[in-house]
């Protein structure tokens, strides 16, 4: 089965319908008042879901360290379903930015900076009893310059691609894609805010790109596949486990990386 979303090096973009897809469609979901009772179904209940307790990072201990690629590749394409859905957007998807190359944020995202209002529930209704407003900031160094964190280089990048077991693959992947958080700085660096800014989800792409070429190179087996057992598996709040994702034809990539 072909796949049904091929993301592509946003910097590989020419075709500005593309990149105003991305822009416009984000703007149209994150324009909703309402997910219409849907979990994440529009921008800011999306977002919400990740200031919740769903376990998909080492700061929720061993079961977030083992479920953070696959929680994060499912959250990536809720928002290109859900933005697909909406007329105009069927050719919807997300760009991927491969910081390894391209060590500023992309020209064309700059100025993008949307307002969103973050309720503390995950679909509206119900209504929620609070919103919180963001305006997305960013706060990387000056180009040229190092600031506190730096962005992940492609040797480093090949050298976590070398682990020979998920654990060790997944631990050293998370370390950096926490640093491209703190080098764009603002709301990036923000658990509870991140999703908010369009480069996230850029950066996330990039961060299963990466995943999928490794998952490439390593058949299942008891060393190569998350440590997961009973409802740690469910990749909640969604339906689906972890096997359904592990080698998902939903995407493709246009370049997977080899060592």
């Amino acid at each position: 089965m072909p796949a049904v979303v091929t993301r592509k090096n946003q910097a590989d973009i020419r075709d500005p319908a593309v990149k105003n897809t991305f822009i416009n469609g984000i703007n149209a979901f994150n324009s909703l008042s309402t997910s219409r009772g849907e979990i994440g179904g529009s921008y800011g209940t999306l977002v919400a879901i990740h200031r919740h307790p769903h376990k998909f990072h080492s700061a929720d201990g061993d079961v977030g360290t083992q479920r953070f690629l696959t929680w994060h590749r499912v959250y990536l394409s809720v928002l290109e379903f859900w933005v697909s859905s909406i007329p105009n957007y069927q050719n919807f998807y997300i760009p991927y930015w491969d910081w390894t190359v391209d060590r500023n944020i992309p020209n064309w995202l700059q100025n993008f900076k949307p307002h969103v209002n973050i309720p503390n529930t995950e679909s509206i209704p119900p209504t929620p009893s609070s919103v919180e407003p963001v305006d997305v900031s960013r706060t990387p160094p000056p180009p040229g310059q190092d600031g506190e964190f730096s962005l992940p280089t492609e040797n480093k990048i090949k050298d976590c691609l070398r682990k020979p077991t998920y654990t060790e693959f997944t631990m050293t992947l998370e370390g950096l894609h926490a640093d491209v958080h703190a080098w764009v700085g603002g709301t990036m660096r923000d658990l509870l805010t991140s999703p908010a800014d369009p480069l996230f989800w850029m950066h996330h792409a990039n961060i299963d790109r990466i995943y999928t070429s490794w998952r490439e190179q390593h058949a299942d087996n008891s060393d190569t596949i998350p440590i997961l057992s009973g409802l740690d598996l469910n990749m909640d709040p969604w339906a689906g486990t972890e096997p359904e994702y592990r080698h998902w034809d939903w995407v493709a990539y246009d370049k997977l990386i080899t060592v």
